[in-house]
């Protein structure tokens, strides 16, 4: 492992600022800061009128905007896989079924899984991804 050196400390201490300098410095600080909060929340504001004028026009919820805004990029950077090989099973399963013209049991899924769960066991981690695959 390698690590950057430590720097020794200044002996010399750093001088401090008058109060009277301190307190206009802070002053200013505080203003700046005050100005900043204010331009934030009309952006802020602004966003959210936007907003809700978008819903109008696209007669949907402001929120949905919103939601776009904030979290859409969420779906760019952490993308979901577009299947499982469970789900790929019971989807083939259900669409054979339908095809042979057998109805599909009333329980839905849970009776699909509970009459085919050793057939889905027993495939292997290769056909398994060719389900997968087959639903892409």
């Amino acid at each position: 492992l390698s690590a950057p050196r430590m720097r020794p400390a200044l002996d010399q201490p750093t001088q401090t600022r008058p109060k009277a300098q301190q307190k206009v410095r802070n002053g200013a600080a505080a203003e700046r800061c005050e100005a900043l909060d204010e331009a934030v929340a009309d952006w802020i504001s602004r966003i959210h009128a936007e907003a809700e004028q978008l819903g109008g026009k696209f007669h949907l919820q402001g929120r949905w905007f919103l939601d776009k805004l904030y979290y859409g990029g969420q779906d760019l950077i952490h993308s979901r896989p577009s299947g499982n090989a469970y789900n790929a099973f019971y989807h083939n399963k259900a669409k054979e079924l339908r095809e042979l013209g057998i109805e599909l049991p009333p329980g839905g899924i849970v009776a699909l899984h509970n009459e085919y769960d050793e057939e889905y066991e027993a495939l292997s981690k290769e056909q398994r991804a060719e389900l997968v695959a087959s639903l892409k």
